[in-house]
């Protein structure tokens, strides 16, 4: 009986230490983890003004209200909010692949002159990203945060939709009603 109970307990003890470190350690593991990787230390939907600089150009988007964005700079027009959502959303799920501490020279890596930059604000937390050249193998291309000397390696789709101007932000909507409300056309 003695052997047992100490069988049980040896058991359980067991049974504790692989669920509290084996299994819910490697859950908190892979969320530290997962923030390490991200490009950005918050969410696409706490973004409140985005900045985008490419081919000297500059395009300054805020969010007016949950769902609305309206353009600032280089005019004041209405975003195309498809766009914006594919810009913010290849920012939120960009993963560094690979990170070059103390890159040396930024010109190496295109820094020098970025393709573009980025600076997204939410509330009173600030993130820009100086996007480089394109790796020579991988085609994922050179990212550096403000303030670091650290070149990271991000995947493809970010560059795509860093490199975009005003006239790609700006709703190029005829209409602003859906076409489900339509009742009757008249020529």
């Amino acid at each position: 009986m003695k052997r047992l109970l100490i069988a049980v307990t040896v058991l359980l003890a067991l049974g504790a230490y692989i669920w509290f470190v084996e299994i819910k350690g490697s859950e908190q593991r892979e969320r530290v983890e997962d923030t390490r990787s991200r490009l950005v230390a918050f969410s696409d939907n706490e973004i409140e003004r985005v900045e985008l600089t490419h081919n000297g150009r500059t395009v300054v988007m805020v969010k007016d209200d949950e769902t609305s964005w309206r353009m600032t700079e280089p005019v004041s027009d209405a975003v195309d909010k498809a766009r914006l959502d594919a810009l913010l959303a290849a920012v939120e799920d960009a993963r560094v692949d690979q990170t070059i501490e103390d890159g040396g020279d930024p010109a190496v890596y295109g820094f020098a002159e970025p393709i573009a930059m980025l600076r997204l604000n939410a509330g009173d937390r600030t993130a820009t990203l100086s996007l480089g050249e394109s790796a020579p193998v991988s085609g994922a291309s050179y990212v550096q945060r403000d303030g670091s000397s650290d070149v990271l390696l991000v995947s493809a789709p970010l560059r795509a939709n860093m490199a975009r101007s005003a006239d790609d932000f700006r709703d190029k909507s005829v209409f602003t009603f859906a076409a489900d409300e339509v009742r009757a056309v008249t020529v």
